[in-house]
């Protein structure tokens, strides 16, 4: 059973647009799945989580989504795995569906390999894509746990950590275009920031 979860928030409703064609696919090739739609924060971790505890027949999740709901559901597998209670270790297929999709963009090789994929016809996004899950194309990538949580590509503070911020609040009325809104905001609102930096201990700064 492959378990897929999909955020129809991410991009503007980009989950809408891909889900039906690739769910179509699961069904011709007779591969079985199942459907589990978010509905709020966090869902992506529980779902995730579940399925890494509890379902031995599990052969794979797949996120469809932006980076958030990646981190969502990365950290509950990995919350799984390290919990007395975890057993499963099940591939995770990520499908870009968000606003920015750095992720994608990290492992397909950066920009302009990422808009090659994504500029083919919808038919040939999600036929590449299921195919890569029907061969079970896998491949590893390092993660580490910042404030607990699954961190899967990039961490940021200051500045950068604030424009994240304000790109979240700007999503629902500038779309994609939402992190240039958050860099302009963020630049015209900035104040430095007082940090002490702590390793082992001993105070860096």
């Amino acid at each position: 059973m492959y378990h897929i979860i999909a955020n129809p928030k991410a991009g503007k409703g980009q989950t809408d647009k891909f889900l039906p064609h690739l769910t179509s696919l699961f069904e011709k090739y007779g591969l079985p799945f199942s459907v589990h739609i978010t509905t709020g924060v966090m869902d992506g971790y529980y779902l995730a989580r579940k399925f890494c505890q509890e379902d031995n027949d599990c052969q794979g999740i797949i996120g469809m989504g932006g980076d958030g709901t990646f981190q969502e559901i990365a950290s509950g597998m990995i919350d799984a795995l390290t919990s007395p209670e975890g057993k499963i270790a099940i591939p995770l297929g990520i499908f870009p569906a968000g606003s920015g999709n750095d992720l994608a963009l990290s492992i397909e090789g950066g920009k302009s390999r990422a808009r090659y994929i994504r500029n083919q016809f919808l038919e040939d996004v999600n036929l590449n894509f299921f195919n890569r899950i029907r061969r079970n194309h896998t491949r590893r990538i390092d993660i580490i746990k910042a404030s607990d949580k699954a961190c899967l590509n990039i961490a940021h503070i200051g500045l950068d950590a604030k424009i994240a911020e304000n790109a979240i609040e700007l999503k629902k009325k500038f779309g994609r275009h939402a992190y240039l809104a958050a860099v302009y905001k963020s630049i015209i609102k900035h104040r430095n920031t007082k940090l002490e930096i702590k390793i082992d201990g001993e105070i860096l700064i």
